[in-house]
């Protein structure tokens, strides 16, 4: 989340201040635009242009992956909130049915309680222990929900939050979240991923893109071949018995010959190679190789969660036990990083 320069440590007071100075009237139809200070962007972005327009991108992405034409009727909770949302909702009156922004940015949340007075926002500031940006915060364990008075919410967002987490916090963040949540609700975040071949057979099967599946797959069976053979005899096994097929077979398949055509082929390594089959064979096949992956890596260790990097697995792996059952891990767009979409463990993902 945001820098918190200013708050006094162990503060869980929710402010609930509004001023007289707002841009909008109650309703949020009239009033004019929220004018930003350049210091309250808190943004990679070099121009205003380049801010606001990716605060857009962020709202159709949400509205794209969920469905949505916009966000009316919906509430959204919005952690490590900034500003630019904000502004993009008041400034072109997107519709939406509430919105709560939390962040540890005392000036933030100050400038936002100060200027937004449309009864569908309220912004909230907890004092959240991170390294990088309030290391004299209130370690995230401590919290077993957020100070909402149990508000639930449609839809839950985090844009570069993650990407500035640590294991212990990435866990326990997921688990804060989960009781603000509406039944049928999602939950999307985004964070840095490593990529490597699992990573693109994973994109290349939900994009259905036959022809680089085979590729990869005719790639690892070359690999497979020059490794010895215990190790060979290891991952074949774990291979067949995890999709029911070998790595040569699949790799020669000959997508003219088979019943069903290339939508054949797809439907029946979709079958096989779930992304969990995937993500537990490459890191096996790593391991056997002697290059295991980092799970995960701090990249500026000079300026700590500054940057910070998690394998796929991993990034799964943290999930479990959460309350969250993730529906995918998506690509990179101009306005995010890799992201996960959500829903609550147990739910009808249909």
């Amino acid at each position: 989340m945001h820098k918190n320069e200013n708050q006094p440590a162990h503060d869980f007071d929710i402010q609930a201040r509004h001023g007289a100075d707002s841009m909008t009237d109650k309703s949020g139809k009239s009033g004019g635009s929220l004018v930003v200070p350049r210091g309250l962007w808190r943004t990679a972005w070099k121009t205003e242009q380049e801010w606001y327009e990716s605060a857009r991108q962020l709202h159709d992405l949400m509205c794209r992956q969920f469905g949505l034409t916009d966000l009316d009727g919906k509430s959204v909770l919005d952690m490590g909130c900034g500003t630019k949302l904000s502004k993009l909702l008041i400034d072109e009156r997107r519709p939406i049915a509430r919105y709560v922004g939390v962040d540890v940015n005392s000036d933030v949340i100050d400038f936002l309680q100060h200027h937004v007075s449309d009864e569908r926002f309220s912004y909230h500031h907890i004092d959240v222990q991170n390294d990088l940006y309030n290391p004299t915060g209130m370690p995230l364990a401590d919290y077993s929900c957020l100070p909402l008075n149990g508000e639930q919410f449609d839809i839950i967002c985090l844009f570069s939050v993650f990407t500035h987490l640590a294991p212990h916090d990435y866990h326990q963040m997921l688990r804060v979240l989960r009781p603000h949540i509406k039944p049928g609700g999602r939950l999307i975040y985004s964070l840095y991923v490593q990529e490597d071949a699992s990573h693109r057979l994973i994109h290349a099967l939900q994009n259905n893109d036959l022809q680089t599946v085979l590729r990869i797959l005719e790639q690892t069976e070359k690999a497979f071949r020059k490794l010895p053979p215990q190790s060979r005899k290891l991952i074949e096994q774990e291979f067949i018995s995890r999709t029911g097929s070998d790595i040569k077979s699949l790799a020669e398949t000959d997508i003219n010959d088979h019943k069903g055509g290339a939508a054949g082929v797809i439907r029946e390594l979709q079958k096989g190679l779930s992304e969990k089959n995937i993500l537990a064979l490459a890191r096996k096949y790593n391991e056997l190789l002697g290059v295991p992956v980092q799970d995960y890596i701090d990249r500026r260790p000079d300026q700590p969660l500054l940057h910070v990097v998690y394998s796929r697995w991993y990034a799964h792996k943290l999930i479990e036990g959460t309350g969250w059952k993730a529906l995918s891990l998506n690509m990179p767009e101009s306005a995010i990083q890799h992201y996960f979409m959500c829903c609550p463990d147990g739910e009808d993902q249909a």
